[in-house]
This record gives structure tokens, sequence and C-alpha cells, in this order.
């Protein structure tokens, strides 16, 4: 796979385990430990696919630091 379809699917899989958060959020709020602890994976696991992109494409996504 090209670098640029690497980063397509790095992004994909990090916005969809937002989305996965959210409804979880959405359905269980965060009053028990179990909820707070699937809501804490799944950003992990946002910011870690988030973190595979390129260089380039991260600063387009989020800025240079």
């Amino acid at each position: 796979m090209n670098p640029a379809g690497r980063d397509i699917e790095h992004a994909r899989r990090a916005l969809e385990h937002l989305a996965v958060l959210r409804r979880h959020v959405e359905r269980h709020g965060l009053d028990d430990e179990v909820s707070i602890d699937a809501v804490c994976l799944r950003l992990a696991s946002s910011i870690e696919a988030a973190s595979r992109l390129s260089d380039g494409a991260r600063d387009d996504a989020f800025g240079t630091s």
C-alpha cells in the first residue's frame, strides 16, 4: 500500500474508534468503572492509530508543533 493509502487507513481507524467511543458514552454514560475503562481504551486506540500517520498528514490534520 502506498503512503497516502496507509494514512487514509490510519485516519479511518482513528475515526472509527472515536465513533465507537461516542456511541458507548451515549448509551452507557460514564457512571461506572467499566464504562470509563471502555472509553479510555477506545481513546487510546484512536490516539495510537493517529500516531501512525505520516508527519505530513499529521501536520495537515493537527497543525505543526
